[in-house]
């Protein structure tokens, strides 16, 4: 395969992953759209960025909750 067609097929894979980032963005839209009447949707996306920070920290998630407490009402 000469250079240029390496180029041409790298960025053909490029485009299509970009337009699947895409529809999954609006489709994770769509979602907390779906569930708004159910859910006040700042805090569900605010439930879910600390379920994902407790995820990244499972090792530490006990001095995580120790100082989330500490500072609750602090801050």
């Amino acid at each position: 395969m000469t250079k240029e067609e390496q180029i041409k097929e790298f960025v053909n894979r490029l485009k299509a992953i970009e337009a699947e980032i895409e529809m999954l963005r609006e489709d994770r839209k769509d979602l907390f759209h779906e569930y708004k009447d159910n859910f006040t949707p700042n805090v569900l996306r605010a439930a879910v960025n600390i379920a994902k920070t407790r995820t990244r920290y499972a090792g530490s998630v006990v001095e995580l909750d120790n100082l989330i407490e500490q500072l609750d009402g602090d801050i």
